[in-house]
């Protein structure tokens, strides 16, 4: 009786695991998340900036424009032409 009781007080090494909590698992996943999402982000900001750039090029192309549209007209395009009753 008391080799049995020497063996079961000593600790199994051959049978140890690891259990995860699920705080854990949320934090690897989080983890996980951040870092694959980075080249989207990238992409996102490339595109914006692009949109930025030819919402620019619109900009200076309708000043123009407008620029031309006055100096041969007299009416604004912000106000509308009188009326003749």
């Amino acid at each position: 009786m008391a080799e049995m009781d020497t063996k079961s007080s000593q600790p199994e090494t051959g049978n140890q695991s690891v259990q995860l909590g699920i705080g854990t698992l949320i934090i690897i996943a989080l983890i996980v998340t951040m870092c694959s999402g980075r080249s989207e982000m990238e992409r996102i900001q490339t595109d914006t900036a692009e949109l930025k750039q030819q919402l620019g090029v619109i900009d200076k192309k309708l000043d123009t424009l407008v620029a031309k549209g006055s100096a041969t007209t007299s009416t604004s395009v912000e106000e509308p032409a009188a009326q003749n009753p």
